[in-house]
């Protein structure tokens, strides 16, 4: 770590931005141990909350490590307070994406502290970065492959890294096959379906719910995102109709439906319990519910969506509530 006492990371690289912040805390852990360490979720706390935390000095170590997530909201003389009360051991690290630069508090932050910012990679650098990974974990990977999965998942490279984490797993040592990356990655198209299919299969309502809400919030239609969970539901009712016929094999089951595996693996929790009546009442009311959209029945248009909007919520809560028995 470097002398100076306050740190700005930010980015619009979310892999570089996380590995950062994982590598920071390793790395004072190792040398001072956790009893000097703190972690502030920088939407939640005042710039006087900050000043407690970061004017006292280290607990049983040489160093104090502060880490706020988000800049939170400050003035410029807030931020001039800061730095000149910061305890000479502690360090501040801040780390945020976007912080805004309109504001006059982050202007004088990122005027004050050592910044670091977290680019997104080359095209080249991105796929000599796939090869490494993959080297890191003792799996062997072509670049035809690297073209393959970047063909499928895109080039955000946070997502190809939890994309090359299964790969690389399911390799185990081995060389990484194209039949690998055609059954385990996720395509960029389907990666929103697979988030919510994901947080609504452990049962996880809220975050289904506040996941819907941002898609719809960032501009993605109502109408869109209906679509999204009838193909989920088309997709859960295969899945139920072979394990209640008694396969369980994932790679069977999306041979034999056609459903991608990840899906496959992400809903067997609750198709393996559904019963064929509670399933059957599921799908009459979405197709009633859908039918309705279709003929007028439900007043929602791209204008006024409001009545779709309620309809998204309660499938939401139909599929969780099938996930939590």
């Amino acid at each position: 770590m470097q002398k100076a006492s306050i740190y700005l990371f930010m980015g619009e690289n979310a892999y570089l931005l996380r590995e950062e912040r994982k590598r920071w805390l390793a790395e004072f852990e190792r040398k001072h141990g956790s009893m000097s360490l703190v972690k502030l979720d920088g939407q939640h706390i005042t710039i006087r909350s900050l000043l407690d935390e970061v004017a006292v000095a280290p607990f049983l170590s040489e160093r104090r490590l502060v880490i706020v997530d988000k800049v939170p909201k400050c003035t410029k003389e807030e931020v001039q307070k800061l730095s000149a009360s910061i305890h000479p051991a502690c360090i501040l690290a801040f780390f945020d994406s976007k912080p805004d630069r309109r504001i006059a508090g982050v202007k004088e932050l990122i005027a004050t502290a050592e910044v670091q910012e977290c680019a997104l990679p080359s095209p080249k650098g991105l796929r000599q970065w796939l090869i490494q990974y993959a080297q890191s974990r003792s799996v062997k990977m072509t670049q035809n492959q690297v073209e393959q999965l970047i063909g499928r998942s895109g080039e955000d490279q946070d997502m190809l890294a939890q994309e090359m984490e299964k790969l690389c797993i399911a390799a185990s040592g081995r060389e990484l096959t194209d039949r690998d990356i055609q059954d385990l990655s996720v395509p960029a198209g389907e990666r929103i379906i697979w988030e919510l299919m994901r947080l609504i299969s452990i049962g996880d309502t809220k975050g289904a719910l506040t996941f819907a809400r941002e898609l719809l919030h960032s501009g993605e239609s109502a109408f869109s995102v209906w679509n999204m969970l009838l193909w989920m539901l088309r997709s859960l009712t295969e899945v139920a109709s072979e394990m209640q016929a008694g396969e369980r094999s994932p790679a069977a089951i999306a041979s034999n439906t056609k459903v991608p595996f990840p899906t496959v693996r992400t809903v067997m929790p609750i198709a393996g319990d559904l019963s064929a009546e509670r399933l059957h009442r599921l799908v009459d009311w979405t197709v009633d519910a859908d039918l309705q959209l279709k003929t007028g029945g439900y007043r929602a248009t791209d204008q006024f969506p409001q009545e779709l909007h309620a309809l998204i919520d309660r499938f939401i809560l139909e599929c969780s509530s099938l996930a939590k028995k």
